[in-house]
C-alpha cells in the first residue's frame, strides 16, 4: 500500500516505532550544497514529520555547515539529529549515524547530493510490499558540471519496478550504497570499514546482497538519485590515484576480500562487481603508479593478476565492460591462463582475432580513426591511426589505387603505448600517406592489409578530425585547381576533373551561403577566393608569433623579408597590445589586426603561414562556425617557426597527425632526430637551420650586466579554474622559491658580489601569484622582451624550460632546478624527451635550496664563466652559432635567399 504525504498539525509524532526511513547524510566542509541536499528530504511526497528521520555527522567541518544543520534542527526538533566528531572519514560518520537510526528502511545520502522527490515514497511502498528483499536502488543520473546517466543504469526498467535475483541475472550489480535503501534488520551490526577509504561503500553492501542476493530495482519514474559532479572533481580524482591507498589498501580489503568470501567458486554476479570496478584501474597509464615503491607496484600488478584467475571467461568478454578494448580481453584472458595465445583465423568469410578458443573481434570492424585529411600543392595527404597489436608488420591500413595498386604508409609511428599492469600490449600507431595527385588516379580505397598478403575492407573508419576539406552534406570535398578530391564513403575517395558543372555548383554554393544570414560572412569570404585566389601578383606570407605579443622568431625572420620586392609579406597582432603599433610604425600597411577582415582575407590567398606556435585558432583562425564553410580555401604551407628548442618529448601535441605542419624548424640535429623519430614528419620537411631569433641574441651580448634570471617554466595545475589559494601555498612551487628567496644566504651573496636576481614567471602565473613572492633583493619581471632580458644577462636558473638553451647558445650558466620533477611531468603537455639533463645538460642538477645556493656562489665565483664540461656539450648540441640562422630558414624554405 502506497503511504500518501499527510500533515500532521500538531508538529508532534509519537516517539515509539515512529520513523519508517532514517537517512544518514555524512558531511564534511559541506556548506555550499547540504541545504540542497537536506530540501530534498523535507520536500518528499512522503511525510517527512511522521515518516523520516535524518541523521547528519559532521565530520569535522571547518565552514558553515554547523550553522545550516543546526537551523534545519531548530525546525524539526522531533526528525533531525545533528552529530559532530573530529574529522575521522566517511565511514566513522556513517557508523555514528548508524547507531542513532530508528527507521526500518536505512538509507546513505552525500551531502552534495539529492534524491528525486517520490523517490522515498516508492521505496518505502515496495520494500512493504516484497518482505524477502532487503535492498531497493534507484537510478543514478549525474548533474550539476556533468548530465547525463550512470554506466549501471541499464539495469533500471523505464516503468516496471522490479525483483531480480545477482545469481539469475548476475550482471545487474550494485555498486553503490548511497543510491540503495536497506532495511535496517539486514545490517545485522554491520559497520563501514574505517580502514577502506576507496571502495568501503561496495563492501558494505556487498556483504548484505551475499546474504540475499535479491535486488529491487525502482523503475525510471519511480525514483532517481542525482549525484552532483562538480568541476572540481576530476582534481580530486587525480589526487586519489597518487595515494598508495587507491592500490593497496583497495585491492586488499575490497577485491581480495571480495574473492575470500566464498570457499573457492566466485557467483557470478561478484566476479561482475570485481570486474566492473577493475575495469577503470586497467586504464590508468601505468606511469601514474612511479610514486609507489616498486615492491608496492610488484603486490599490486601479482593481486590484480591473481584476481583475474578467478574471473569466468565469459565475464572479461561481456560486452557491458565498456572500457575493456578488445586488445584488453586478450591480454586478460592470456593472464588468466598464464599462457599467451592471440590467432587470426578465417571464421565465415571473415578474419577474427582469436584467443584461447574465444572470437574477441572481427578484423573488418577493427577501429580506424582518420587523423588527417589535407590537400596541397596537388599532393593529398592523409593520416589515420589504429590500435596496433601483434607488431606493426601484422594489420595496417593501406591505400588502393585505383582498385589495383596497393600502397603502403610513408611513415609509422607509436603515438601512445598501452599497458595492462605493467606489460605493453598495443600501440596507438599512427599511419601516414603522401600521395601526389595526376591524370591517371580516378579512386582510392582504405584497406587493412593482413600480414602483408590479403587485404580486408574496413567498416568502421571516422570522419577526418582534422581537415582543410569542405564538409558538404556527408561528403568531404576538396579543389585544387581543376581537381576534386570527394570522400564519399568513409572508406573511398574520388579524384575527378572538374566539369563547367562542377565549377557551377561551386558558385551556387557560394551564392547559398550569401543568401542564408547565419552563413553571410563565410559566403563573403568563398566569394573573395573565387576572384582573388589565383590572381595574385606576388607570393603572399603571414608571419605570426602569439595573438599578443612579437619578438620571436616570426617577427625577426619577418623583419629581414617585409621590404622584400618579390614577396608579399605581413605580419599579424592583435591591434591592443604594443607590439602592433611599434611594429606599424615601422612597416605602415603590413601590420593586420589579428581576426580582421583582412587577416582573414589574408589567410585565404597566403601562400605560407610562418609561426613560432602552433595552436590551432593560429593556422585557421576562423573557428568552428565559419571554418567548416571556409576551411577547403587553406591551402598555405605552414612553416613551424618554433619558440624555443625542444628538448622534451612534445610529440603527442606536435605529431603530424595533430598538426598540419609542412616544415619544422629545428637547431640541434639531435632535435632533429628526434623529431624524424616520434612525430611523424619526413626528412624534407624537418629543417636544421637554428630559430631565426637566436641571430639577434648574438648582437645584444654586449649589453650583458651581472644579473642571474630564475625562470621557472609554468605549472598549469596551479592556474587552472579550479585551483585555490591553498594549492598554490601548499605547493612544492611556493614553498621552494619562498624558502629561497628567505635564505640569509642569499641575500649575503647578492649584497657581497651585487648580483641582482630577476624572478620571471610564465605569464599567467605572474598574474595571479607575483605578489607572494614580494621581497626587497627579488626583481619580479612583468613586462619585458625575451631576447633583451636573455641578452642581458648573465646565467638562469631554471627546471627543464627550453628557456636554458636560449642561455647556452650564448655560452652563459644554466642551473636546473630539478626538486619536483616528477610533478612538472605529471602535469605537462609533454614528457621526458631525447635530452638527458644528467648526461648532456648545460648545468650542474640541484634538488635542494642548500644546492643552489652553492651553486650560484660557484657560478660567482668562475665570474660567470662556463666550466669546460659544459661549454663542450653546449658545442657538441648546436648544429650553427653564426648569425645565420635566418637565412637558412629562407634558403630552406624556398630555395634561394634572393627574395630578401
Amino acid at each position: 500500500m502506497r503511504i500518501e504525504k499527510k500533515l500532521n498539525n500538531s508538529g508532534c509524532v509519537p516517539k515509539k516505532n515512529r520513523f519508517k526511513i532514517s537517512v544518514i547524510i555524512a558531511a564534511y566542509n559541506a556548506e555550499e550544497y547540504i541545504k540542497e541536499t537536506i530540501d530534498s528530504i523535507l520536500n518528499q511526497d512522503l511525510d517527512f514529520q511522521r515518516y523520516i528521520q535524518l541523521i547528519i555527522v559532521d565530520d569535522g567541518s571547518e565552514d558553515s555547515t554547523k550553522d545550516i544543520c543546526n537551523n534545519v534542527v531548530l525546525q524539526y526538533p522531533n526528525n533531525v539529529i545533528y552529530l559532530y566528531q573530529e574529522n575521522q572519514g566517511v565511514s566513522a560518520a556513517r557508523n555514528k549515524g548508524l547507531s542513532y537510526a530508528e527507521g526500518d528502511i536505512i538509507n546513505f545520502l552525500d551531502s552534495d547530493d539529492k534524491w528525486g522527490l517520490t523517490t522515498l515514497g516508492n521505496a518505502l511502498e515496495y520494500l512493504n510490499n516484497n518482505v524477502d528483499v532487503n535492498v531497493v536502488s534507484a537510478r543514478l543520473s549525474l548533474f550539476d558540471a556533468v548530465t547525463g546517466d550512470h554506466p549501471l543504469n541499464y539495469k533500471f526498467d523505464n516503468i516496471v519496478t522490479k525483483t531480480i535475483s545477482l545469481l539469475e541475472e548476475p550482471f545487474n550489480i550494485q555498486m553503490n550504497v548511497s543510491s540503495s535503501f536497506i532495511r535496517k534488520s539486514a545490517i545485522k551490526g554491520r559497520k563501514f570499514d574505517t580502514k577502506l577509504k576507496y571502495g568501503e561503500d561496495t563492501k558494505f553492501l556487498f556483504n548484505i546482497l551475499k546474504d540475499n542476493p535479491r535486488l529491487g530495482l525502482l523503475s525510471y519514474t519511480s525514483g532517481c538519485y542525482w549525484y552532483r559532479k562538480r568541476s572540481n572533481q576530476n582534481s580530486a580524482m587525480d589526487r586519489t590515484l597518487e595515494t598508495k591507498e587507491y592500490y593497496l589498501d583497495t585491492i586488499k580489503n575490497l577485491h581480495l576480500y571480495i574473492l575470500e568470501s566464498f570457499n573457492g567458486l566466485i557467483p557470478k554476479y561478484a566476479q561482475f562487481m570485481l570486474m566492473y570496478d577493475l575495469q577503470w584501474r586497467l586504464k590508468i597509464p601505468h606511469e601514474k603508479l612511479s610514486f609507489l615503491p616498486e615492491q608496492s607496484r610488484e603486490d599490486y600488478y601479482k593481486h590484480l593478476n591473481e584476481i583475474f584467475k578467478y574471473i569466468d571467461d565469459e565475464i572479461i568478454l561481456n560486452p557491458l565492460f565498456a572500457q575493456l578494448s578488445p586488445i584488453m580481453r586478450l591480454e586478460l584472458l592470456n593472464i588468466k591462463y598464464n599462457k599467451p595465445d592471440c590467432q587470426i583465423e578465417l571464421f565465415e568469410g571473415h578474419y577474427w582475432l582469436f584467443s584461447h578458443g574465444h572470437k574477441i573481434k572481427n578484423l573488418s570492424d577493427w577501429y580506424l580513426t582518420q587523423d588527417g585529411l589535407f590537400l596541397k600543392n596537388n599532393k593529398l595527404h592523409l593520416g589515420f591511426s589504429m590500435l596496433n597489436f601483434l607488431g606493426n608488420d601484422v594489420l595496417e591500413p593501406v591505400l588502393i589505387v585505383n582498385n589495383k595498386d596497393v600502397i603502403k604508409a610513408n611513415k609509422k609511428i607509436y603515438l601512445s603505448k598501452h599497458y595492462i599492469t605493467d606489460k605493453w600490449i598495443s600501440s596507438n600507431t599512427y599511419y601516414r600517406f603522401d600521395l601526389k595527385l595526376n591524370a591517371e588516379i580516378n579512386t582510392l580505397q582504405i584497406k587493412y592489409l593482413l600480414r602483408n598478403k590479403k587485404c580486408i575492407d574496413i567498416k568502421n573508419i571516422s570522419s577526418p578530425v582534422k581537415t582543410n576539406f569542405l564538409r558538404i552534406n556527408k561528403s568531404f570535398m576538396k579543389e585544387f585547381r581543376n581537381t576534386s578530391v570527394i570522400r564519399k564513403e568513409p572508406n573511398t575517395y574520388d579524384i575527378r576533373r572538374n566539369s563547367i558543372f562542377d565549377k557551377l555548383k561551386k558558385y551556387l554554393y557560394t551564392i547559398k551561403l550569401l543568401i542564408n544570414k547565419k552563413t553571410f560572412k563565410s559566403g563573403l569570404y568563398r566569394s573573395y577566393a573565387l576572384l582573388n585566389k589565383n590572381i595574385k601578383k606576388k607570393p603572399i606570407w603571414v608571419f605570426m608569433d602569439r595573438i599578443d605579443r612579437g619578438s620571436d622568431n616570426a617577427e625577426v625572420l619577418f623583419n629581414k623579408m617585409a621590404n622584400s620586392n618579390k614577396i608579399d609579406c605581413y605580419f599579424v597582432i592583435n591591434k591592443n597590445c604594443p607590439d602592433f603599433k611599434r611594429l606599424n610604425n615601422s612597416y605602415p600597411g603590413k601590420i593586420v589586426e589579428y581576426h580582421s577582415k583582412k587577416h582573414h582575407k589574408l589567410m585565404i590567398i597566403a601562400d605560407k603561414f610562418l609561426c613560432s606556435h602552433a595552436e590551432d585558432y593560429l593556422f585557421n583562425p576562423f573557428g568552428k562556425k565559419n571554418g567548416i564553410y571556409t576551411r577547403d580555401l587553406l591551402d598555405f604551407e605552414f612553416v613551424f617557426l618554433q619558440h624555443g628548442v625542444i628538448q622534451n618529448d612534445l610529440s603527442m601535441w606536435l605529431n603530424k597527425s595533430n598538426k598540419p605542419i609542412d616544415k619544422f624548424i629545428t637547431s640541434s640535429l639531435f632535435e632533429k632526430q628526434s623529431i624524424l623519430d616520434s612525430y611523424g614528419y619526413l626528412e624534407e620537411e624537418v629543417l636544421l637551420t637554428g630559430i631565426p631569433r637566436y641571430d639577434n641574441l648574438e648582437l645584444s651580448q654586449k649589453n650583458n650586466t651581472r644579473t642571474i634570471v630564475i625562470m621557472p617554466t609554468w605549472r598549469p595545475n596551479l592556474v587552472k579554474k579550479s585551483a585555490t589559494k591553498d594549492d598554490f601555498v601548499n605547493s612544492n612551487y611556493y614553498k621552494f622559491y619562498n624558502e629561497l628567496f628567505s635564505h640569509e644566504d642569499l641575500k649575503d651573496l647578492l649584497n657581497k658580489y651585487r648580483v641582482k636576481l630577476q624572478f620571471v614567471q610564465h605569464p599567467r602565473m605572474a598574474a595571479k601569484f607575483n605578489h607572494y613572492f614580494s621581497y626587497s633583493h627579488i626583481e619580479l619581471m612583468n613586462d619585458f622582451s625575451y631576447s633583451d632580458l636573455i641578452s642581458n644577462s648573465d646565467a638562469i636558473l631554471t627546471d627543464i624550460s627550453s628557456v636554458s638553451v636560449d642561455f647556452a647558445y650564448l655560452n652563459k650558466p644554466v642551473v636546473y632546478i630539478h626538486n619536483e620533477l616528477d610533478q612538472i611531468y605529471k602535469n605537462a603537455v609533454y614528457n621526458p624527451g631525447y635530452f638527458s639533463f644528467k648526461d648532456s645538460g648545460f648545468g650542474p642538477i640541484c634538488l635542494t635550496v642548500e644546492d643552489l645556493l652553492k651553486s650560484i656562489k660557484v657560478i660567482i665565483k668562475n665570474d660567470f664563466y662556463n666550466e669546460t664540461k659544459y661549454e663542450d656539450r653546449i658545442n657538441n648540441f648546436f648544429a650553427f652559432r653564426d648569425n645565420k640562422n635566418s637565412e637558412r630558414v629562407i634558403q630552406s624554405i624556398i630555395g634561394s635567399n634572393d627574395v630578401v
